[in-house]
Order: C-alpha cells, then sequence, then structure tokens
C-alpha cells in the first residue's frame, strides 16, 4: 500500500514538475536575451534573396511598410518592428533582422517584449516577472510566453519556405 502511495505521489510531483516548465526560448549567450537565430545556405545573389526577403514581408504583414524600419539592398540588411502576439492583455512585440550575402542568408527574431496595457505592466519575456508587479498570473504570464514561442517558430519556419520559392517578379 505504501508504495502504491509513493508510486503516485512520484508520478504526480513528475507532472506537476513537466507542467510548470518554462518555455525553451533560445537565449543569446552573449546579451542573455531571446533570440531565434538561424544561417540558411540557399541558392542566389545577394540582391535576389533580398527582394524574397522584401516579397516575405509584404505578404506576411498587414502593412509591410509599417513593419518595414530598415530596407538596405546595398548592404544586404532589412530590419522590422511587429507585434508577434496579441494577447487580451496587451501586445508582444518584436524586431526581425535579416541579413543577406550571395547563396546564404542569416534571420534574428529577438528583443520579445509584452508591452502591456492600462493595468498590465511591460516585461522582457527573458525576464520570470512577479506576477503581482506586471498585474499578471503566473498561468497568464506562461501562456503569453507559450504562445508567443509558437508564433515565433511559425514566423521563422513561414520565412524559410517562402525563401526557398522564386520570388514574385521571377513568376511574371
Amino acid at each position: 500500500m505504501k508504495n502504491k502511495i509513493m508510486l503516485i505521489l512520484i508520478l504526480l510531483a513528475s507532472t506537476l514538475t513537466a507542467i510548470s516548465q518554462e518555455v525553451p526560448f533560445p537565449l543569446d549567450s552573449a546579451t542573455k536575451k531571446i533570440n531565434y537565430t538561424k544561417v540558411v545556405e540557399l541558392q542566389g545573389e545577394k540582391q535576389q534573396l533580398f527582394d524574397k526577403a522584401v516579397d516575405w514581408f509584404a505578404l506576411s504583414f498587414k502593412s509591410a511598410k509599417d513593419v518595414l524600419q530598415i530596407k538596405d539592398k546595398e548592404a544586404g540588411k532589412i530590419v522590422g518592428s511587429f507585434t508577434i502576439y496579441a494577447s487580451e492583455g496587451g501586445p508582444v512585440t518584436a524586431n526581425i533582422i535579416i541579413l543577406l550575402k550571395d547563396g546564404k542568408y542569416k534571420y534574428s527574431i529577438t528583443d520579445l517584449v509584452f508591452a502591456g496595457s492600462r493595468s498590465f505592466k511591460p516585461w522582457a519575456l527573458e525576464e520570470d516577472p512577479n506576477p503581482w508587479s506586471v498585474g499578471l498570473a503566473k498561468r497568464g504570464i506562461r501562456f503569453i510566453k507559450e504562445n508567443t514561442h509558437q508564433r515565433a517558430l511559425l514566423l521563422a519556419s513561414s520565412l524559410e519556405n517562402s525563401m526557398k520559392k522564386p520570388s514574385i517578379a521571377d513568376n511574371f
């Protein structure tokens, strides 16, 4: 009987531990910031890859014009700021940086911040904020982090898939 109770307690504890696990955000070792980054080898000249990346912005955001902060074809650099996840408590904003060279590109999705709203205070997603200080319950904080993580993964996958396809101008 004692063994069964002990086994049940161990299973219950391991289940609770698994549920309370933190979101597996990729942290940059130097900055300690969340950074979804990858270098992707891809055939094509820098200019062609640049055009594909701009096409992706245009098709992925309601207003690419509002998202794009820097669009430098000569340098092969595109920088955008956007809302990656909109929760009831407020938006989570992020930056995306795409660097392009002949035969490859690198993207970084970083600077993820819960912007808050009236009664909710802002906080960076790599932080583990005190729920009382930001106005959210622990499960609300975890929910925002989990959904933001999923959106970042989908965004990165969307970019990679789009970059493999021919440019919109190529299909004309």
